[in-house]
């Protein structure tokens, strides 16, 4: 029987589950927490939801043992940024769907886009936890 592995990478730990047969089978789960450097500031590094990811699909698979997985499937957290460089390594920890400290970047971009113009061309507002504030974050800082 083949089975699948599923992960989804959360703000606090790695949930995994194996499934088989549309049936979970066992689940496994490595927690963390995200970094609070300043107020409003919410990062993680990359290396913690790796680290993470390991720990919670090795005790998956010592739960179950012989398991035959054919295929993964993972979820992460959404307007979450991993900036890298050119050689795919990350550059800085990564900026959080929560992280506020993109205010100023979000009312320049309303100021000069106009709120109307966004909604008319991209279908989305300009929130602090997406991710072209947080390019423009980058850029000047």
């Amino acid at each position: 029987m083949k089975h699948v592995i599923g992960i989804d990478v959360g703000t606090n730990s790695v949930k995994v589950i194996l499934i088989a047969n549309g049936q979970i089978l066992e689940q496994a789960s490595s927690a963390f927490s995200p970094d609070l450097p300043e107020d409003g500031w919410v990062e993680q590094g990359p290396d913690v939801w790796w680290k993470a990811v390991k720990e919670a699909v090795l005790a998956l698979l010592a739960a179950y043992p012989g398991a035959d997985v054919a295929a993964l499937a993972c979820a992460g957290q959404m307007h979450s940024s991993v900036f890298l460089d050119k050689d795919g390594n990350s550059i800085r920890k990564a900026i959080l769907w929560s992280d506020t400290r993109t205010t100023k970047q979000v009312e320049n971009i309303k100021r000069i886009v106009g709120e109307d113009n966004l909604l008319k061309y991209v279908q989305n507002q300009a929130l602090e936890g997406f991710t072209a504030p947080k390019i423009l974050w980058l850029r000047d800082n």
